[in-house]
Order: C-alpha cells, then structure tokens, then sequence
C-alpha cells in the first residue's frame, strides 16, 4: 500500500530519538551487553568518532567494553551506540535482526517520497536475508536496503542510489488508459468530485491515478506514481542483535483529549469491554481503524511516559490513562518477550 496516497498518523507517538533506551541501558547491565543501543540529540556539525571506556574500572568487568561512535543523521542529529562488539552484517550475519531510520528522495528533483523519521510505527525493523526475492517495488527497496548494510555497524550512515528498473519501474504508456465518464461513475461514485492526481482504486483491486477529465472519458494511469523516477536513499543504522536478544513488546493504545472521557473508558475497560472496539469508536488517533494497535514496538520507540508503562506494567490487562504532550492515552500490552 503506497505510503504517499495514505493519511499518517499525526499524534506521532514513537520518536526516532532512541533517548529512553539509552537511559535504560545505563541502568541494566545485562541489557547493554545483550544489545545494541542508540540515542539521538540535537548537535553541531561535528562528525567524530572515537573509542571510550566505562567510566569506573568496576563497571569495565561487568559492561565489558563499548565503542562509542557519532554520525551525522539527514536532520541533523547525532547518534551515540552503545556496543558490545562492532557487529559486522556480512553474508555469515544473515538472521540478525536490524533497525534502521532511512530517507528515500527522487533523483531529478530531490522530493522526499519514503521516510521513516515521522511516521508513527517508527523505524523499520527487519531481518537480514529474510527476503530473498523481489516483485514489487517496495521489496525491491527492502533488498536493497539488506544489500548496503552489509558490512555496516550501528551508528553508521549509508547512501546509495536505485534506477527505475530497481525500485518501481519503468514507465509503461501502455498503462495509460481513457475509461467512459458513466463507467467511473457507476463503478466509483463521486469520482467526478476527485482531485486530479489522486490515486483511486479501481473494481478489481487495482490501484491507478487520475490523470485527466476529458468530455469522452476519465484518463487513469495505472503506472505506479514512482515509475520511471531513479531514487537515492540515505540510511542510518540505529541497532543490531539477533531475534533472540531483542526485547520487544505488542501494543495497543486509544488517545483521547478530554481525561475525563479517559477515566470513563477505563472504567469501561475494567468491565470487560473490548479494547479494540473502544479504541475503534472514540480514538483520536488514526490507529482507531486497527482497532489501537500500534504493532511491534522495542525500548524507547514511544514517547517516555508510555515507554516506561510497557516494559513495567502488566500484561493483558488495561492501563491509563497516562498523560503525554499529544492527550490522554489508555494502554492495552498483548504481549512481551525477549
């Protein structure tokens, strides 16, 4: 499903800055041993790298030692990973789980048309040469992206480029196509009030854009919006661990604005009403048609206050509401394992 013909969830709750990971792993040992961690801040224009050490020859025993890095981020930000060894993906590191922010922007004009920095569900997460083939463009990006992180370690900024035959493409004038103005009506009502470059889907499942409105017909383009356009990306790898080192947790929320209207929810949750169908009818968050869920979220992927609600609280049971500077929320945690 194209990102950019879908409205995103504006409350933005995960962040890209790793912050509260960061602050958990200083306070667990064994965490920081077990994974990789990262954390973003705003910073200057400086692009060190250097090696550290704990800062106590106690710590050095039980932490181990850790490489330090910074690196520049596409909005100027600066990561610090935390690491036990530099993981080196190559082919041998294939089943390594990875998180990665990137930004993906047409060649010819430089529009951003893919990044992960804003949306709701946060960084992609992804296991290295899990996907083996591509057909859509989409998978065609995803192996890409395994295929420039090899050799990578957290911390790391990559950029490479992709021709329309590797991502989307070329276009087809095949796929240019005039259907009779009573034919869209009948089969897509209101299709007279559509704007013109909006991407519409058709009887039979298919997706195409509405190119023109003309007196023998409507002019749609089933070529994907990104054909024919070269891409380039840009990557930052936030953290590497295998499957089973990664700590990860299924969540569902509903956002309200009025923390009255919270309370009374709660105590509807507390009867035993569904989560899903509360979240479904009185959610101010675009995660409302999903029933609340917000999927897979790993340490520091939500803002603080509900970040530290999903790694304490019990799970399968509703929590809140907890106040964050987007509303009141209510918290559902399906499940929880490392």
């Amino acid at each position: 499903m194209p990102y950019h013909c879908r409205p995103s969830c504006q409350e933005l709750n995960f962040r890209p800055e790793f912050g509260a990971a960061n602050q958990r792993a200083r306070c667990s040992a064994d965490r920081v041993a077990r994974r990789v961690r990262s954390v973003g801040y705003k910073t200057g224009s400086s692009n060190a790298s250097l090696r550290l050490y704990p800062a106590t020859q106690q710590s050095s025993s039980s932490f181990g030692r850790f490489e330090q890095k910074q690196r520049h981020t596409p909005r100027g930000r600066r990561f610090l990973c935390l690491a036990s060894e530099d993981v080196r993906l190559d082919g041998a590191s294939e089943g390594l789980e990875v998180t990665v922010h990137y930004t993906g922007k047409t060649v010819a004009t430089g529009l951003t048309v893919q990044t992960t920095w804003d949306r709701a569900e946060g960084p992609l997460v992804f296991t290295l040469g899990q996907l083996k083939t591509a057909t859509t463009g989409a998978e065609k990006i995803l192996l890409a992206i395994d295929r420039n992180l090899r050799g990578k370690v957290a911390g790391d900024v990559v950029k490479f480029e992709l021709a329309p035959a590797e991502a989307f493409g070329e276009r087809n004038p095949e796929y240019v196509r005039v259907i009779p103005t009573d034919v869209m009506k009948a089969n897509a009502p209101g299709i007279e009030n559509v704007d013109l470059g909006t991407e519409i889907q058709l009887p039979d499942g298919r997706r195409a854009i509405l190119r023109e409105k003309r007196e023998d017909g409507m002019v749609i383009d089933l070529n994907h919006r990104l054909a024919g356009e070269s891409l380039e990306f840009e990557l930052t790898l936030l953290d590497v661990g295998s499957a089973q080192q990664v700590v990860s947790a299924i969540v569902s929320h509903i956002l309200l604005a009025d923390e009255a209207k919270a309370e009374e929810l709660k105590a509807e949750l507390d009867k035993g009403v569904a989560f899903a169908l509360l979240a479904q009818l009185h959610s101010t968050c675009s995660s409302k048609a999903d029933g609340g869920m917000l999927g897979r979220v790993k340490p520091g992927m939500l803002v603080p206050e509900l970040d530290t609600m999903v790694w304490d609280a019990d799970v399968g049971v509703a929590h809140g509401p907890v106040a964050t500077d987007f509303g009141y929320h209510l918290l559902f945690i399906h499940d929880r394992a490392p």
